[in-house]
This record gives structure tokens, sequence and C-alpha cells, in this order.
């Protein structure tokens, strides 16, 4: 028998049963028509046929065990890729989360190196302009002052504040 395409291996083996069971009507009709014929050749004959019988409907069974294995080996192959791809597609989704907080990370981080560069410049430059004794810097400080010191004597309070609460 042919295995490597089953299918045609069982219509064989159903051909070859249909060929078997008309030989089998055939010869029990010619049994019956000759009357003569000895019982030991034909239960032997009968033996014969059933034990071919036997061994076509084995293989008819083995072949369709075998089919069915093959499909359900093809269904879990089919099923390991989807999960492969499944995979590989959350690993890069993965790695497109991944890319955003790095960009994310690099925009904070260059941020903060701009507002820290700005701030050190316009300290700089107030710092020039208040040793020229420039009028320029001397209303900054006078617009500053009150706020700075609103600011210094809040921060205090809430930092008194919380170390006599803890």
């Amino acid at each position: 028998m042919d295995r490597v395409n089953p299918p045609a291996a069982s219509a064989a083996a159903t051909a070859t049963t249909d060929a078997t069971a008309d030989q089998y009507r055939i010869s029990s009709s010619t049994t019956t028509t000759t009357a003569t014929t000895s019982s030991s050749s034909s239960k032997k004959k009968q033996t014969a046929d059933d034990h071919q019988r036997a061994l076509l409907l084995s293989e008819r069974n083995t072949l369709e065990k075998l089919h069915t294995e093959i499909t359900a080996l093809a269904e879990q192959m089919n099923q390991l890729g989807q999960d492969v791809r499944t995979q590989q597609q959350s690993a890069s989704g993965m790695k497109r989360h991944n890319y955003v907080i790095k960009l994310g990370w690099r925009l904070v981080k260059t941020l903060l190196r701009h507002l820290l560069v700005n701030i050190l410049m316009t300290g700089f430059v107030f710092w020039i302009l208040w040793h020229q004794q420039s009028p320029t810097a001397h209303a900054m400080i006078d617009f500053l002052t009150p706020h700075i010191r609103a600011l210094v004597r809040s921060s205090l309070k809430k930092i008194l504040f919380w170390k006599l609460t803890v």
C-alpha cells in the first residue's frame, strides 16, 4: 500500500475489500451449486477468506488511525505556529513600548539639560550686570527680593511643620 497518500491507500483498501467480498459471493454461490466438494476444502477456503478479510480490516483501521494522527499533528503544528507568531508580535510590541519610554526619557533629559544651561547663562549675565552696577540688575533685585523672601519663608514653614509632625 502507498503510505505517502493515506486517502488513496484507503480508497485502494476499500476497492480491495469490495473485490474480496465479490469473490467471496462468487465462491459461495459456486460452493452451493457444487455439492460434491468436500467440506474440509471449503472450510480451508473460508478460513483463508476470513483471514484475508481480517487483514484488510486491520490495514484499513491502521490507515484510519494514521490519518487521524497526522491530522492531529498538523493541527498542533498550526497552533504552535500561531503561538510563535503571537509571541513575536508581543515582543515587537514590547520593543515599541520600550522605544517610546526611551524616547520620552531622552526628551526629559534634553529639556532638563537645556533648562539648566539657560539658568546658568541667565545667572552669569545677571552676575556680570550686578558687578557693573547696572540699573537693570538693581531693578531686577528690587522686583525679585519680596518674591524670593516669600518663597524662602513658605519653604521653611513647610519643612519645619513637616519635621514637627514626623
